[in-house]
């Protein structure tokens, strides 16, 4: 009778063991083979899957890429970058191709609000505005110059207005210094207001006594 394939031969008592012959499902390739237990499971399979399937892409330590594609990556990176930027209002074409209209009309205003002549600050900054957008780092700045021109000027409601719009300006220098502004502004105006409101009793309680006696 046949000698199972699991069972071992040997030539005696103390004598050398002769392996089973391979059936002829084993000797058909030596590139693959069936796994007896394993989390993939018991059914054939290549011996090596990378070489027979293709193989992967190789990461880590000494594994050098390829440099076209790795300076695409980088351009398309950019790309999409500028894109988010100009979408968000942060980098802003106009500004760079009036970039020296706008450096004189903040250099025209500065000099005009050293000497007290706030109006013609005001008008030379917003010529400009046109071009300048309040997300960003040059718009920003024109916007803040104009909102405190505004506020020396007494139009208290437009400063008002700009501080509170550049206080949601994503450069944060822009953002804190148009926070500080706006606090001391809506704060003047509150104790201004307050004041007038006690001046308007204190006339009116005095009326009222005149007209009493």
């Amino acid at each position: 009778s046949a000698v199972p394939s699991n069972t071992k031969s040997t030539s005696g008592v103390g004598g050398a063991w002769t392996p089973p012959p391979q059936s002829d499902d084993a000797t058909k390739t030596e590139d693959s083979y069936q796994p007896k237990v394993g989390t993939w499971g018991a059914f054939p399979r290549p011996r090596n899957i990378s070489v027979a399937y293709g193989g992967g892409k190789r990461v880590g330590a000494g594994v050098k890429t390829d440099q076209s594609r790795k300076q695409q990556s980088i351009e398309d990176t950019r790309e999409r970058l500028r894109a988010y930027r100009h979408k968000m209002g942060i980098e802003v074409q106009s500004e760079k191709d009036y970039a020296d209209v706008i450096d004189e009309a903040l250099m025209l205003a500065g000099r005009a609000m050293q000497r007290g002549s706030y109006s013609a600050g005001v008008s030379a900054l917003e010529k400009v505005t046109q071009y300048c957008s309040t997300k960003s780092k040059v718009g920003g700045q024109v916007f803040l110059e104009l909102a405190m021109a505004y506020e020396a000027e007494g139009k208290t409601d437009q400063a008002m207005a700009l501080y509170a719009s550049l206080a949601k300006s994503p450069i944060e220098t822009i953002k804190m210094n148009a926070d500080k502004l706006l606090y001391g502004l809506e704060a003047m105006t509150f104790m201004r207001d307050e004041a007038k409101l006690k001046e308007f009793s204190r006339k009116a309680a005095a009326e009222t006594f005149i007209d009493a006696t």
